[in-house]
């Protein structure tokens, strides 16, 4: 341990959990998991930050091809936000994935971030009479990519295999899903095109970018469902159903996992269910951003289309799925490449190289177009200056797509320049003095009517798909169904 240079006991800390031994404590109970993990036929571990639920089907299916390899899954100490995920990471490897719990070790750290970063560049880890070789969980996709295009015969094999262990942990029967799908009204025997809602992001999970439309989702829904049954899945706001007409005629899962009978029940129950679907209907196909969720669903073999946008391919940030492409694999997992991201985060946000995050643009006039970066600038000179915090205000507002947040905060803004206009000594100003505020306040309410007739005019044009990204995405989809 020494060999790293770094302080164990301060950076790992207890998960304060009984249920798994392999959540350890400190310094003295990870040499020990380490060595655990080597009497165990480990040699290379992955590091995964606890933040990174997305990856943990393709690092299941890695560790079932691979026995020497092992993952350690670090998690911050004071996360109060709920966005760790050991708890529910763990047990998918232990119990959906049948790996030993020596291979699979959780620890707690201040920066999960900072920690993986400090142990990558030494590219080994020193415990008590062992070494392992380290990388990143992207290494899983690796692993994939050489064991699924290896030869079609073994390939089909091997995804049977991941099958069989995915839906083995299945708890619950077939009755039962029967009823739920009752309940919802759903029609098996048809065409079924399944479309995933994403918010993670928005909640503070990785990926905020990726974060689905609610808007390009209806307009899916409204060209899909006339000759099929379109299922609407995922943390999608019921309230989008109703405010999109679009949305006519779909089935609302929403997050069904809350639901009975899978509401206590494993992960895969949840795939268990599609798959009992597929088994009845005519074809399924599942349609969504780029996320862990359509892993598992290619995994098992059900046809899948995964929607990036330009930039992201650009930055090769869906490395992940596309190594899992082509070749002689019998997965149909496709990529849908929009010339725009269909979220306005997505549009309006820029990417940091720093911390591999998408952040909101901020301070740059040029992005909200010409005839709104000349109100600001008149702006600027009406009020000395004070329009930079208007700007990244904007942005923000801009990038989270709801104009009735921009309105609400013109407003505000708009009242707070009018209190400091008409302060109480204006009644006793000279007359000329007034009618110089006055038309300061006339000038600043039309600026303001700029702005905000250019921020819904722009939430309204660019929600959603294009028309020629729709277009060609609702081709793709009707190649399957």
């Amino acid at each position: 341990m020494a060999d790293l240079a770094l302080n164990w006991d301060s950076l790992f800390k207890s998960l304060k959990s009984q249920q798994y031994p392999n959540f350890v404590a400190d310094s003295a109970s990870f040499d020990k998991a380490l060595l655990a993990m080597a009497q165990n036929g480990v040699r290379l571990v992955m590091l995964q930050n606890a933040k990174g639920t997305g990856d943990i089907f393709q690092v299941g299916a890695a560790l079932c091809c691979e026995a020497d390899l092992g993952v350690i899954v670090l998690s911050c100490e004071n996360d109060t936000t709920g966005r760790d995920k050991p708890g529910m990471i763990v047990p998918h490897y232990l119990s959906d994935w049948q790996i030993h719990p020596a291979r699979v070790v959780a620890l707690k750290t201040p920066d999960p971030e900072k920690a993986i970063k400090a142990l990558l560049p030494a590219q080994s880890l020193k415990g008590p009479g062992c070494e392992f070789a380290l990388s990143t969980v992207g290494h899983a996709s690796n692993i994939l990519q050489e064991k699924l295009h290896a030869s079609e015969g073994n390939a089909a094999e091997r995804l049977l295999g991941f099958r069989k262990l995915l839906l083995s942990g299945a708890n619950i029967g077939d009755e039962q899903i029967y009823q739920f799908l009752e309940l919802k009204n759903v029609r098996v025997n048809r065409d079924i095109v399944v479309l995933w809602s994403r918010g993670s992001g928005k909640k503070g999970g990785l990926h905020d970018n990726l974060d689905s439309s609610a808007t390009a989702m209806s307009q899916l829904c409204s060209r899909l469902i006339k000759e099929r049954t379109v299922i609407v899945a995922g943390d999608l706001d019921p309230r989008k159903m109703a405010e999109h007409a679009g949305f006519e005629g779909a089935i609302f899962f929403g997050e069904f996992w809350n639901d009975y009978p899978f509401k206590g029940k494993t992960r895969a129950c949840q795939l268990k269910l599609f798959d009992l679907i597929l088994s009845k209907s005519r074809s399924l196909v599942h349609v969504g951003m780029r996320s862990g969720t359509l892993d598992s669903y290619a995994l098992l073999m059900h046809r899948v289309i995964y929607i990036v946008d330009r930039a992201e391919v650009g930055l090769g940030l869906d490395a992940r799925m596309t190594k899992l492409i082509g070749g002689n694999t019998p997965m149909t997992y496709e990529r849908f490449t929009a010339a725009r991201a269909p979220k306005l985060f997505g549009q309006f946000s820029t990417y940091a190289e720093k911390d591999k995050r998408y952040y909101p643009i901020a301070g740059k006039t040029e992005v909200l177009g010409y005839p709104l970066k000349n109100a600001l600038i008149k702006l600027q000179q009406t009020l000395k200056g004070a329009h930079k915090e208007m700007v990244d205000k904007f942005n923000l507002l801009l990038a989270a797509g709801n104009g009735r947040d921009q309105y609400r905060y013109f407003k505000r803004k708009f009242v707070v320049e009018m209190s400091a206009l008409y302060s109480e000594p204006y009644v006793k100003l000279e007359e000329s003095k007034k009618v110089a505020i006055d038309d300061k306040v006339l000038a600043i309410m039309e600026l303001y009517e700029t702005l905000l007739e250019h921020v819904l005019k722009v939430v309204r044009d660019r929600r959603g798909f294009g028309q020629e990204d729709l277009d060609e995405l609702v081709l793709k989809i009707l190649k399957w169904v």
